[in-house]
């Protein structure tokens, strides 16, 4: 995707979508206080690092550009982060400057980007390579020197500088934390930083489908400004802190980081890698770019493993087969739907079914709405499926996913409660973002085919978009085929009238669709080596309430599927010269 469209979704993502707290809450809620910060900043002037009013090789003067920033901000970091014991880290991250060096996608048509900085987790030694580097290219010059003489000197040179240049190279994978550093600092330099190190976030949830949210802050020359970007929305601290000003917070907030564990950094400990050829699992971020020749196939040949939650509450392993669907995986206030198809684990050698595995954040109606009118999915299937044959059934399981045992909650568990307040930005722009409760059910992230002026039913100027609490979730389902993969004009037709009998049965259930698509028309295989077809995708339906069924008893789907056939047939035949069924059952029997 280009990066100007990037910045564009972003820009859309956020604009009337980002909140701030304040710095104590921020601090308060999400990052923990390891302590004895006094001794820290101590050993830390004992160590020339600070002289009591600067931290050592920051610039004192504001400079023009940002280059002279960059190295001293990530020096100074890791030297906080070595004044931890062993036992207060629990996440190993390391500060690099990569401003000029793009970082590494899976993906070999990602746009090239990178962060100013980043908390990461990289394979190498940073400081071994520096010196290496700096030997290095002093050799170099020396070797030119007298590369006429000795060209393959200089060619050998050159090529351990490839090889070096590799193991500089940042993994989108293996970031932590990113930040973006900018000199100047006024307030639309502030929000302007701030927007492009959610670009940044944006990219690490493209390329990290392992991650719920994530966090980073913006440096402004000496002021610092803390970022949360999860699917409620984008928040940052009201207030920045002076680095050299508060040495104490700013030690907090790093050794902060480098204590937390990977779920409270963001990371999603339900899902691993699973590595075929080592047959290992491991977290994403531990194994950095060893993927075992995958770079550059993209993250849809990516092999995961997911806990999924069974009816009795224990825990099975699914091991995925493919990526259906990660388009939305990486948007704010929104559902972040990714579709797997999965295979039991301890059956990967001899599969003997395959399921789609829904993963995405639901809405939870805390703003006030009736949650009876717009249910969770997976009740809604509970519904449809009462009383179904369980190869007929839309949903096998479903479940909030739970990171170390509590709901996986933007506003619960990983903002723990906080109240934020809207951002007001010095040219405040239009308000076109609407509630997902609003009668289309649909927010301007899921409405990007849609022209910008087209019209929104019921839409008032003054709407704007209220980022609501959402959990996580996993929903098992049979694996189908999309409609347009019919295998004859016969099976097409079928299951046309299949549809048209699951629209009419939900109706019954007083249960409207509001999102029927070619790609929410699905063709399942039952056992008898039948097909029958469903509406799936029941993410954005709403149930009317007050009023009874118009049957209250619970009607068989094979039968309503049959009483709409002579109808459907009917129509068809009024509507062309012979009867489309016929036609096609006559070609098939010629076959």
């Amino acid at each position: 995707m280009p990066m100007a469209q990037i910045n564009t979704d972003v820009e859309s993502d956020i604009k009337n979508t980002l909140h701030t707290v304040t710095i104590e809450t921020f601090l308060e809620k999400l990052i923990p206080d390891i302590g004895a910060i006094d001794k820290k900043l101590q050993a830390l002037t004992q160590d020339g690092k600070y002289d009591g009013i600067h931290w050592a090789g920051f610039p004192k003067k504001r400079p023009k550009k940002e280059k002279p920033l960059y190295k001293p901000f990530a020096d100074i970091s890791n030297a906080i982060v070595n004044t931890m014991t062993t036992q207060q880290v629990r996440t190993n991250i390391i500060y690099v400057d990569r401003h000029k060096t793009p970082t590494i996608s899976l993906d070999k048509d990602m746009t090239a980007g990178h962060p100013d900085g980043a908390g990461a987790q990289p394979d190498a030694d940073i400081d071994a390579l520096d010196r290496r580097m700096i030997a290095l290219d002093q050799t170099l010059r020396q070797t030119r020197s007298v590369a006429k003489k000795n060209k393959e000197a200089l060619k050998k040179r050159m090529e351990e500088k490839e090889r070096l240049l590799d193991l500089y190279q940042l993994w989108w994978m293996c970031i932590h934390i990113v930040y973006e550093i900018k000199v100047k600092q006024t307030e639309t330099q502030h929000y302007d930083a701030v927007l492009q190190l959610a670009t940044y976030m944006r990219q690490v949830l493209t390329e990290q489908l392992d991650r719920r949210f994530i966090l980073g802050f913006v440096l402004l020359f000496d002021e610092l400004t803390l970022v949360l970007y999860d699917r409620s929305g984008v928040t940052m601290t009201d207030e920045a802190i002076n680095i050299h000003q508060q040495p104490e917070r700013f030690i907090r907030i790093v050794t902060g980081f480098s204590s937390m564990t990977p779920a409270q950094l963001g990371w999603d400990t339900t899902m691993q890698i699973y590595r075929p050829i080592s047959n290992d699992i491991k977290p994403s971020y531990t194994i950095a770019h060893n993927f075992e020749g995958i770079h550059g196939t993209g993250r849809y040949n990516i092999h995961w493993v997911i806990d999924v939650e069974q009816q009795d509450d224990k825990v099975k392993k699914y091991v995925t087969v493919a990526i259906i669907s990660a388009i939305r995986s990486a948007e704010i206030c929104g559902r972040a739907t990714v579709v797997y198809e999965v295979v039991k684990f301890d059956e990967k050698d001899n599969p003997q079914q395959t399921y789609a595995l829904k993963r995405y954040w639901r809405p939870v109606w805390s703003d006030g709405s009736d949650p009876d009118i717009y249910p969770f999915e997976g009740e809604i299937y509970a519904i449809l499926d009462k009383g179904e044959k369980d190869e007929l059934k839309h949903a096998i399981l479903y479940h909030d996913i739970k990171i170390n045992g509590q709901i996986d909650s933007t506003f619960k568990l990983i903002r723990n409660g906080w109240a934020a307040e809207r951002y007001k930005r010095p040219d405040q722009p239009r308000s076109d973002k609407r509630a997902e409760t609003d009668a289309d059910a649909e927010n301007r992230l899921d409405r990007r085919d849609i022209p910008e002026d087209a019209p929104v039913p019921d839409a008032k100027p003054e709407d704007t978009y209220t980022p609501i609490d959402r959990h996580h979730v996993n929903i098992l389902m049979p694996m189908g085929r999309e409609i347009k993969a019919f295998f004859s004009l016969l099976e097409l037709a079928q299951r046309f009238r299949d549809f048209d009998g699951e629209h009419k049965y939900s109706y019954d259930k007083l249960i409207l669709h509001r999102d029927i698509s070619t790609g929410n028309l699905l063709i399942f295989q039952v056992r008898d080596r039948s097909a029958v077809g469903r509406l799936m995708d029941h993410d954005h339906a709403k149930k009317a309430k007050g009023k009874k069924p118009i049957s209250s008893e619970i009607v068989n789907l094979d039968r309503k599927r049959n009483s709409v056939q002579n109808n459907l047939r009917d129509n068809l035949e009024k509507e062309a010269d012979v009867d489309v069924l016929d036609r096609a059952h006559a070609m098939k029997l010629k076959r």
